[in-house]
């Protein structure tokens, strides 16, 4: 694999391959970087640090695993270890030269995620907090960081952003010109309005946006009658199930302004990590897996993008970067322009499920159906479909879970629509018709 060139770039900023870690406790001291840089990431991003000293009191214990069906698998848990447990002031001179010097060594960018004081009077930003956000980004330049992670969505300080998107332009725009290191900001997943924030971040000057933070959560022992651990709301890292949520705002990101876009939340697998880079981003960042099964998790998930590569005969990231942005389209134009799009109602529905026996295992799974289109009885060996009530939504073809289901043409029943992989039939002639799919 020698041949492969998995060196992507931001803002002039070279990273030698796009996974991350992500801000977090993973590497937020030198032992943290070191062990990060043992997973062979392309860069360090560093915890988060501010320079608020009340936000880095840290209640103590704060971090669970939430057990039990889905969650378990979907690796969530909940944190309220905040920001880092000194201030930037003192991490500037002690522990972050340190960091800095171990990604020298390494070769590889050193990033700092942080944030300056937020406090505000009247829905404005309290006088002095301006110039505090500048004297962070100064230190972090001084101390020879590549880049700023600006945090604006840290579960305790990004409400006033969210209340007044404005306030994200005038720091933006204040610490961009402050400094020459490339400057970006993360979002949480439920700022917005997001076209307009992205605009204002980009017009700010900003070198990338980060999407996604951490969202909000709360876990109840219903047994004892209490919350778990922690009577309070801390952050929520949903796990994978978050990959669809922070992906559909990455794209209206990069469909609303020409900006960069690390995209982090949700990435288990060498699958997640590609799915942000297809969509636009140059580099990934991972966090909450890496809390559950540490460095060596980065170390697959790079030998997955390229032995993906290998297969897929490319040679580089950037002859797939972006590659599905132009296959999103908004979802009026599947309603008026995609030839299954009708107003139809069963049994005039386009398409109908059909099993391949060979396959049926007579589970029942798809019995599941909102529609009663099946009826399967495992111990007289009968498997009914009465597509005369099926309404072709296609949840069945990916309920199966030995893929015995087909969706096809309800007239012709040869014609396969889709086999629960890849694209819809309906959406590639659509997709070929627009000219952004071959």
């Amino acid at each position: 694999m020698s041949n492969l060139d998995l060196s992507t770039e931001i803002a002039g900023v070279k990273f030698k391959n796009p996974v991350l870690p992500g801000a977090g406790e993973i590497a937020e001291d030198v032992r943290g970087v070191r062990r990060m840089l043992s997973g062979g990431v392309g860069g360090i991003v560093s915890k988060s640090y501010t320079s608020m000293r009340l936000q880095v009191r840290r209640p103590r214990p704060n971090n669970f695993m939430l057990r039990g069906k889905g969650f378990m698998q979907a690796g969530s848990f909940l944190n309220y270890s905040t920001s880092h447990p000194q201030t930037i002031d003192i991490m500037l001179e002690t522990e972050i030269p340190r960091m800095v010097g171990e990604c020298k060594n390494a070769d590889v960018p050193f990033i700092i995620s942080c944030w300056g004081m937020i406090e505000v009077v009247d829905g404005q930003l309290k006088d002095g907090s301006v110039e505090d956000w500048l004297s962070v980004a100064q230190g972090c330049e001084k101390v020879g960081a590549d880049m700023i992670e600006a945090n604006f969505a840290c579960p305790v300080a990004r409400k006033p952003f969210e209340d007044n998107p404005m306030l994200v332009y005038e720091i933006c725009k204040a610490v961009v010109g402050a400094v020459k290191i490339p400057v970006g900001f993360k979002i949480s997943p439920t700022m917005g309005p997001l076209e307009k924030l992205t605009k204002m971040i980009a017009g700010a000057g900003a070198a990338f946006i980060t999407a996604h933070n951490t969202t909000d959560g709360v876990f109840i022992d219903v047994e004892n009658e209490v919350p778990l651990m922690v009577p309070a709301i801390g952050g929520y890292s949903i796990g994978r199930p978050f990959l669809p949520w922070s992906l559909s705002r990455v794209i209206t990101i990069k469909k609303t302004a020409d900006i960069p876009v690390m995209g982090i939340g949700g990435i288990y697998t060498y699958e997640d990590a590609l799915s942000y880079i297809l969509c636009g981003c140059p580099v990934v960042q991972i966090c909450s897996p890496v809390y559950i099964k540490g460095p060596k998790l980065l170390k697959e998930i790079i030998k997955g993008i390229e032995s993906w590569m290998e297969r897929k005969g490319y040679h580089s990231i950037k002859e797939f970067q972006g590659k599905i942005l132009p296959m999103i389209l908004p979802g009026m134009e599947l309603k008026t322009e995609a030839s299954s799009a009708t107003w139809a109602v069963p049994p005039d529905t386009p398409f109908v499920p059909v099993v391949d026996s060979n396959k049926c295992t007579l589970c029942g799974s798809c019995e599941a159906c909102f529609k009663e289109v099946f009826k399967v009885s495992k111990k007289e060996k009968r498997f009914e479909i009465h597509d005369e009530y099926c309404v072709s939504c296609g949840m069945c073809i990916s309920i199966c879970p030995t893929n015995a289901l087909t969706l096809v043409d309800r007239e012709t029943k040869n014609r396969i629509i889709w086999t629960g992989k890849g694209l819809a039939q309906p959406y590639i002639d659509l997709l070929k018709k627009k000219r952004v799919f071959k």
